[in-house]
């Protein structure tokens, strides 16, 4: 357990007293680049896009994990209305997150999205970018950061 004191003077001479933060704060980041390994078919049924393998290290149990992609994602020929996206860890949907969507045939779009993973045990894990045909349908050739603009993925682990 850590403990955290500060203390501040103000301009007039006044001290403020901050004591006992038990769970002090932590931020640690992981980064990773280079997600378009390969495209991918996907249908109605959420499925893993070709992103490699991107795994993290949660050091302390009791800390969330944020996830964020902030890349261009692509798609070949639409059957129906989209394709919809979501990263996920562990291939584990977050209860609190953003989704992305294309939604024009050959076209990409730039989408952040975001996910807060609560409850991850200590240890190693494993981060993806996940994708879905929108009501039914599917989408050929769907690949993140078409062409290697820079997309990438960022891991927080934070209390």
């Amino acid at each position: 357990m850590k403990t955290l004191s500060l203390a501040l003077m103000t301009m007039t001479g006044a001290v403020f007293a901050f004591v006992g933060c038990t769970n002090c704060c932590i931020s640690k980041y992981t980064a990773f680049e280079h997600l378009n390994a390969s495209s991918v078919n996907v249908s109605a049924s959420w499925t893993r896009l070709g992103t490699g393998v991107q795994s993290f290290v949660k050091t302390e149990a009791d800390t969330k994990i944020e996830v964020v992609l902030n890349s261009r994602l692509s798609v070949g020929a639409i059957s129906g209305n989209g394709v919809f996206f979501e990263v996920r860890v562990d291939s584990i949907e977050a209860k609190i997150q953003t989704q992305g969507s294309v939604l024009v045939s050959s076209s990409s779009e730039f989408c952040p999205i975001l996910a807060v993973f609560e409850g991850l045990a200590k240890g190693s894990h494993s981060v993806g970018v996940w994708a879905k045909g929108a009501n039914g349908g599917s989408a050929t050739d769907v690949i993140v950061d078409p062409g290697g603009w820079g997309g990438g993925i960022i891991v927080k682990e934070t209390r």
